[in-house]
């Protein structure tokens, strides 16, 4: 559900899901989420160790400025939609 309203999926594309073709394909939303054990391993393997609270505090980060780029973009987008569609 997440993926959907961040990213829009065009029907056929190498990235949508062939159950349903308005959504993000299955793998490509895995290969998303499993981005942060990635991180989480590769900041342990260069000695930065992570506590839990650390964690929280870094997704809590991270989706604040993903809402806030989404907020940008899709002001943007509106405005540019107003403007130049009449």
């Amino acid at each position: 559900m997440f993926f959907k309203s961040f990213i829009k999926v065009r029907e056929n594309a190498w990235y949508s899901s062939s159950a349903n073709p308005e959504r993000l394909s299955l793998t490509i939303q895995g290969l998303v989420i499993m981005l942060v054990p990635i991180i989480i391993a590769w900041g342990q393997w260069n000695g930065i160790e992570f506590t839990e609270t650390q964690i929280i505090d870094y997704v809590k980060v991270l989706l604040a400025w993903l809402a806030a780029l989404q907020i940008v973009i899709g002001g943007v987008r509106k405005i540019t939609k107003i403007m130049f569609d009449w």
